[in-house]
């Protein structure tokens, strides 16, 4: 079970090898205040886009 820490937020995508398994994984920890506005879906997308760029390098596919 893992912790969670009251005011952050996290955000994870792995990377892929050549049989489609998961190998790596890019995430970011980030404090989440509730004052700002959100870039939660602007994080996901670079967060997702590194991930996919890292399978690519590797060779690897997205399952």
């Amino acid at each position: 079970m893992g912790f969670i820490s009251a005011g952050y937020s996290s955000i994870a995508s792995a990377a892929f090898d050549h049989l489609s398994q998961p190998v790596a994984a890019i995430g970011i920890t980030y404090r989440d205040d509730s004052r700002l506005p959100t870039h939660q879906e602007f994080v996901i997308e670079v967060v997702q886009d590194s991930a996919h760029k890292l399978t690519q390098r590797i060779g690897g596919h997205n399952p």
